[in-house]
């Protein structure tokens, strides 16, 4: 009669967990039930995950709508947690590719949602940053017309456009700080407009001196006594301020090339940065920016500076990595150093597999 007992049990337990969708090796012993197991808890962004691991995680990976939490905990609160509803999935590092695609995927829908609040597109819609050649020839005379010479090291006329030395953005450094978020925020509050509507050109590079100091009081300024033009200024400004600031040229640049912004490709000029060995994009015009066809102006918004950590920054083609010291052409002319062949991306896989601890056999793939 036991025997019959454990056997209908066990039938009842296996029906449950299909149910539930559960892929999962039961622990074969008591004493394994209650051994810490190395895992990734995502939770929703509003449950009180702390509490709930009552102080027991390692690291997090925060979404906007729920935070991924490495943890070692045993098979038992693993199966108590999965009964609340705050807790969507449960994973072990090992079984990663499961479900990364899935995990990308949220991060990058985050993105879109962010893009289309922020009208991003109308970087590309307006043509900040025209055809490639179009772009070098402007340069080019723009040099030639200014008889600027190419010296000391520099090897292109984008590179005269990163100017740390600047005294504004010596300056403006002076009060900002070196911390990379409050330069970044700085970055946010400069407008967005485009340059036909602001210069009456459709391609108009300013230095960073006078990106700083000239351009609050354009008359067609749309928020006068304010910083404002479009990607080029902004992303040229913001590498200026953070090698000005102390960090390495070696590890931040300016990035050309075309992008896809909602279904919308064309040219545009963003920052990057290299941390833990890996470049990420900072998008300075993700702040402020002025619709000149409704005649609106947006206020800017809060973003964190390692947003395009773990969503993809949508790049369709670089042509150009550059700053004051390094240049590099795809395919072509280079001074930069080797670790500048390394394209910016999402380091979700990255982070999720450094949680370092033991890596039980077996499966462990919570619900989704």
């Amino acid at each position: 009669m036991k025997y019959i007992k454990v056997v209908v049990g066990i039938v009842f337990l296996s029906m449950l967990l299909v149910g539930c969708n559960l892929i999962q090796e039961i622990p074969s012993t008591n004493s394994s039930m209650n051994e810490d197991i190395p895992v990734v808890i995502q939770f929703l962004k509003n449950c009180d995950y702390e509490t709930m691991l009552e102080g027991n995680y390692f690291n997090t990976i925060e979404a906007n709508r729920f935070v991924l939490v490495q943890t070692n905990i045993t098979f038992i609160e693993i199966k108590q947690l999965e009964k609340t509803p705050c807790v969507e999935r449960t994973f072990r590092v090992s079984e990663l590719d499961d479900v990364l695609e899935e995990l990308q995927a949220e991060f990058d829908s985050e993105r879109d949602e962010k893009f289309r609040e922020l009208q991003l597109n109308r970087s590309v819609l307006k043509a900040d940053v025209t055809d490639q050649d179009e772009l070098k020839k402007y340069l080019e005379e723009k040099r030639e017309a200014e008889a600027a010479e190419l010296e000391g090291g520099i090897i292109s006329e984008y590179q005269l456009y990163v100017t740390p030395e600047a005294d504004a953005v010596v300056s403006l450094v002076a009060e900002l700080g070196s911390d990379i978020q409050d330069i970044y925020d700085e970055s946010l509050s400069w407008i967005w407009v485009s340059e036909e509507y602001l210069n009456g050109e459709l391609e108009f590079w300013y230095y960073p001196q006078d990106f700083l100091t000239l351009t609050p009081d354009l008359a067609n300024n749309p928020s006068l006594g304010e910083i404002a033009s479009d990607c080029s200024e902004q992303a040229n400004t913001l590498v200026s301020l953070l090698i000005a600031a102390g960090h390495s040229p070696e590890d931040v640049r300016v990035v050309l090339g075309l992008v896809d912004f909602g279904g919308s490709i064309g040219g545009h000029a963003w920052a990057e940065i290299y941390e833990n060995n890996r470049w990420f994009a900072l998008e300075a015009t993700a702040g402020a920016y002025y619709d000149d066809d409704l005649d609106s102006l947006t206020e800017a918004s809060s973003v964190p500076y390692t947003y395009f950590r773990y969503h993809s920054f949508p790049v369709e083609t670089v042509w150009y990595y550059y700053n004051n010291e390094y240049f590099k052409e795809i395919g072509g002319t280079s001074n930069a150093p080797d670790h500048w062949d390394q394209e910016g991306r999402s380091y979700l896989r990255d982070d999720l597999e450094s949680f370092e601890g033991q890596r039980p056999s077996g499966k462990l793939v919570g619900k989704v």
